[in-house]
């Protein structure tokens, strides 16, 4: 689960870059959904949106 969640913030990320800079970000956002689809198909999904959440959160405001 820890790899999902890094994974998803990492494509967060890149996603944000890339419409910075007015690229398609469609396999991003395609990789971003199969993430939580997985998740929630192994029943992880809750835990898995607080993690994002409360990391989101400390980049913010470390950043």
């Amino acid at each position: 689960m820890k790899y999902a969640i890094n994974r998803y913030l990492y494509l967060v990320d890149e996603q944000m870059l890339l419409e910075l800079m007015d690229k398609p970000t469609h396999a991003i956002t395609a990789e971003m959904r199969l993430i939580k689809r997985t998740m929630q198909m192994a029943g992880q999904f809750e835990g898995f949106k607080n993690e994002v959440t409360k990391e989101m959160k400390k980049q913010k405001s470390t950043g």
